[in-house]
C-alpha cells in the first residue's frame, strides 16, 4: 500500500469525498483529511467493535461497511480492511451509490493484493 498520506489523498479526490481518516485498528491515527479526526476515529472504532460482535452473533459473514446518517446530508462511512479503519465524510451533494461503490472496489483491490 502507498503511503498512509498518499492513500488519503487519493481517497479525497473521489467524486463525494469531503474528508477522510485512516486509524490503525489499535487507534493510531495515520493519515487525515477530515476536520475533527479524534471525535470520529473513537467512533467508527467502537462501532466496527459492537458490529462486529453483532455480526458474529447473527451468523452473518462479512460486514462490508457502517454508515452514519446524519441530517443535512453530510454521512460518515467506515470500512475495515486488513488492520485499518478507513473513515469517509460524505459532501452533501453526492451520488451516494456511485461513492460507496468506488471505495468498494479501491479496497477490494487492496484486499486482493493489488
Amino acid at each position: 500500500m502507498a503511503s498512509a498520506k498518499d492513500f488519503v489523498n487519493r481517497i479525497k479526490t473521489l467524486e463525494g469525498v469531503a474528508g477522510c481518516l485512516l486509524v490503525r485498528d489499535d487507534g493510531t491515527m495515520l493519515a487525515r483529511t477530515h476536520r475533527f479526526p479524534d471525535e470520529y476515529a473513537t467512533l467508527f472504532i467502537l462501532a466496527n467493535q459492537y458490529a462486529e460482535n453483532i455480526q458474529a452473533a447473527a451468523g452473518s459473514s462479512y460486514l462490508k461497511f457502517l454508515s452514519f446518517y446524519r441530517a443535512g446530508g453530510n454521512h460518515y462511512h467506515v470500512f475495515k480492511f486488513q488492520n485499518f479503519y478507513l473513515g469517509v465524510a460524505q459532501a452533501r451533494e453526492c451520488d451516494q451509490v456511485k461513492l460507496l461503490g468506488q471505495l468498494d472496489q479501491i479496497l477490494g483491490a487492496i484486499k486482493d493484493g493489488d
